[in-house]
């Protein structure tokens, strides 16, 4: 049990792809006029993203919607917790039915990884059962200020296609970095299940493991680092920004092991946006709105020909 319990916390049950920008496979770039007209349009658009979340003052969560009390800060930690140990259960279970021999010390095979991140996912499924039930039967309030779902789901998807020229330009600074201390360009493909993605052969597999990352992981990632975690910490007291930041670096610290070290800090800021867009809305619709269109951004850099 416990060599699966390493596995799962490895793969992270729930993969977030870390690419830091767009990914070249050619190996050479075979115009560089284009090229450097497409890094300084994303230059562009980065600053432009910057200069309209300060004029429009979209970084300020002093008023946050009111939103009805679903759990209370104790209950969410442990429905966190439950989420964690589900989670390696659901693994635990596929890995004992499929045969899957953790003590030789093999790597897993492709088919083993899926089949153990489905059972990640089933477990973890319990927990947002759970959660969306408890959100339904809660009575709404006088202080549920919050827009709609759907509205959240825009703000979510726009802020991320907003914000992304900032996360590549953040991504170019830490190759840059990584390059200068290595003297090589770390991997452009900076997760393992992205590599997996791309070294795959479009079968029944590739699908399954397609659905994981674009919608799997999206809800439960964001129900438990935002839905419970953050949101008991502010529950308790925590101010916005010091919740999402907490939230932001559990979030990255979990996937330590599954993705390149230099991409750990554009993780983190990734958490920041989706922990910004819960808090905004008030609506957990959003952060995974967010999360699902940088998964499905990702995947499509990564899997395009080049």
């Amino acid at each position: 049990m416990i060599p699966i319990l390493f596995v799962v916390v490895g793969m992270g049950a729930s993969p977030v792809i870390a690419a830091p920008g767009p990914i070249d496979h050619s190996g050479a770039t075979p115009d560089g006029s284009a090229s450097t007209i497409v890094r300084l349009a994303i230059g562009l658009g980065a600053v432009a993203a910057i200069a309209l979340i300060a004029w429009r003052r979209w970084a300020s969560l002093r008023r946050p919607p009111g939103r009805p009390m679903a759990f209370a800060p104790m209950t969410a930690l442990l429905m966190a917790m439950a989420c964690l140990v589900l989670g390696w259960a659901g693994a635990a279970v596929v890995g004992r039915l499929a045969g899957i021999d953790f003590a030789a010390g093999e790597a897993l095979s492709r088919v083993d990884r899926v089949r153990l991140e489905l059972g990640a996912l089933a477990g973890q499924l319990i927990v947002v059962g759970l959660y969306a039930w408890q959100v339904l039967v809660t009575e709404r309030s006088e202080t549920d200020t919050r827009p709609p779902w759907w509205r959240s789901v825009v703000v979510g998807t726009a802020a991320m296609l907003l914000v992304w020229p900032v996360l590549i330009v953040i991504g170019w600074g830490l190759v840059a970095i990584v390059e200068r201390i290595q003297g090589v360009p770390p991997d452009p493909i900076a997760h393992d299940t992205l590599r997996i993605l791309v070294e795959s052969p479009a079968d029944g597999w590739y699908a399954a493991l397609i659905l994981i990352v674009v919608l799997g992981a999206p809800v439960t990632e964001e129900l438990l680092y935002r839905g419970l975690l953050q949101d008991a910490l502010r529950r308790a007291g925590v101010g916005p920004w010091p919740a999402i930041g907490l939230s932001a670096a559990i979030f990255a610290y979990r996937h330590v092991g599954i993705t390149a070290p230099h991409t750990l800090v554009l993780l983190f800021g990734l958490g920041v946006c989706f922990g910004w867009a819960f808090e905004r809305t008030g609506r957990l619709s959003a952060s995974i709105a967010m999360h699902a269109t940088f998964n499905v951004g990702n995947v499509l850099l990564a899997t395009s020909a080049g």
